[in-house]
């Protein structure tokens, strides 16, 4: 049986700097003003990120930027 699998879009409510990468912050609320949210209802962590990192590489392969992150806390991908 396959797992349930949700993808919310929407805005957030982040700051510019609530997040840093490589020793810059990175500027949420200014360039990344949408937030797609990935969420797995069987909490199957590696499932949960390989979709969020096949959003991320879809986003950033039509020019998008984009930051791919684990609850903020640990970041998965970022567009350089």
């Amino acid at each position: 049986m396959l797992g349930q699998t949700a993808v919310n879009l929407g805005l957030h409510e982040f700051d510019d700097g609530d997040m840093t990468y490589g020793g810059r912050d990175i500027l949420l609320a200014t360039d990344l003003p949408i937030l797609l949210e990935v969420r797995d209802f069987d909490k199957d962590y590696g499932r949960h990120n390989s979709i969020a990192l096949q959003i991320f590489d879809a986003v950033e392969s039509v020019g998008w930027w984009a930051v791919a992150t684990d609850g903020l806390q640990t970041i998965l991908a970022v567009q350089e």
